[in-house]
């Protein structure tokens, strides 16, 4: 949950709790209260986010996904992620043989080794996903005008969803004299 039932208290919401079920079960009864205090929280992630990564505009969304009507007056940009540097490829093929090496383990596996093989294949399954999750690279000319979305991720905490847009429709220009066939503006679409 975005807000903790104790910002919520002490904001003013208030708990309706059942006493006969045995999770103790509860509701909310100010939605209002919980959606602004969550709002808050967004905004404070996007206004991190806008600091440090970049983008041209930063937009918090209480949602768990990037909805239509969030988009429909933008442009995706299809960008592709920071190269691994030379150090961080050493690690990955490191993962990957160690992948690898579980996945042959697996064959072989007794029941009763699962719950330890399982953490090793997630430890290094995660690893090697944290490595390639790298932001994209956003070229000077397009920075101006790409953004991202900041949503409620799964674990409840704000993220920032995948998916970069922009508010224009935008253009890479190519260099000049690179393709004489091309029109007189020298533009390619993306």
């Amino acid at each position: 949950k975005l807000a903790s039932e104790a910002e919520y208290l002490a904001a003013g919401g208030k708990i309706e709790r059942d006493l006969f079920t045995e999770d103790g079960g509860e509701t909310w009864i100010d939605a209002e209260i919980a959606q602004r205090i969550a709002g808050e929280k967004l905004q404070a992630f996007a206004a991190e986010v806008a600091e440090t990564s970049g983008y041209a505009w930063v937009r918090p969304i209480l949602e768990t996904r990037v909805t239509y009507n969030a988009t429909e007056d933008l442009h995706q940009v299809h960008l592709e992620p920071a190269p691994l540097t030379e150090e961080e490829q050493v690690e990955a093929d490191k993962l990957l043989e160690t992948i690898s090496a579980l996945e042959a383990e697996s064959e072989t596996l007794d029941e009763d080794d699962e719950a330890e093989f399982q953490a090793r294949w997630d430890a290094a399954s995660s690893a090697y996903d944290a490595l390639h999750d790298k932001p994209p690279v956003i070229p000077e000319e397009m920075k101006a005008n790409v953004g991202c979305f900041v949503i409620i991720g799964a674990d409840g905490q704000p993220t920032v969803a995948s998916g970069l847009y922009s508010d224009k429709p935008l253009e890479r220009r190519k260099a000049r004299g690179a393709d004489a066939g091309e029109g007189a503006s020298g533009a390619a679409e993306i």
